[in-house]
């Protein structure tokens, strides 16, 4: 009886297993948000808060390629259903220098900086880029959903040095959406999501702000 006793102690100590979430969480999803002119004749692109001062997002989004300079785009981070959880402006952009990647393509990245409320938006991790057939999650601000947040689920089909080739579609103003995997308890930034590849998915790329000078 003692023996059964200590058994169910040391079972009911065992800590539950950690599920994967399927949708991050709002503290993730208002870190991510709409860059550019709202409305319906806006446009704009997708971006994320990844410092106090400083969002990442698709380089043809911010400016000419392998270049920096002043850039004045509004950013409203976790906008929606017309609420949001910061609002700032855009000073500058930092386009992936040229010696850094080959192709235009895989340079398709940028950093902009920019001012937002303290303690408005918590910044997202940058970690490693993904491997083939694993499945991320894609949160952005298409142009034709009025403002409106869009997640999905896409499937890595192949992966190269710099390029993230997925199955699922873009459409436009999903340019610079984070690919998020979920490690070691919260959401992290995998990739930024460029260009769409019509009826086979999109395209990503490998993302690393220490590339950035």
């Amino acid at each position: 009886m003692i023996r059964l006793f200590a058994l169910l102690l040391t079972i009911a100590a065992l800590p539950a297993r950690a599920v994967n979430p399927e949708i991050p969480d709002p503290a993730t999803l208002g870190a991510i948000g709409h860059l550019g002119r709202l409305g319906p004749f806006g446009g704009g692109c997708t971006a994320s808060v990844i410092g106090p001062d400083r969002i990442a997002t698709a380089g043809h989004c911010a400016g000419p390629p392998g270049q920096k300079g002043r850039t004045h785009q509004p950013f409203v981070a976790g906008l929606t259903e017309g609420a949001s959880t910061a609002l700032g402006m855009t000073q500058s952009f930092q386009r992936l220098p040229k010696n850094k990647a080959s192709t235009e393509i895989e340079r398709d990245v940028a950093i902009l900086r920019l001012r937002l409320p303290r303690d408005s938006a918590r910044p997202l991790t940058v970690t490693s880029p993904p491997e083939k057939g694993e499945t991320l999650v894609v949160a952005g601000y298409p142009g034709d959903l009025a403002g409106g947040r869009q997640i999905v689920h896409c499937g890595v089909q192949e992966r190269t040095d710099r390029l993230i080739y997925l199955d699922c579609s873009a459409r436009s103003g999903m340019s610079g959406s984070p690919l998020l995997r979920y490690e070691n308890g919260e959401w992290r930034i995998a990739g930024i999501m460029v260009a769409t590849r019509g009826d086979q998915g999109s395209l990503a790329v490998t993302f690393d702000p220490a590339e950035f000078p």
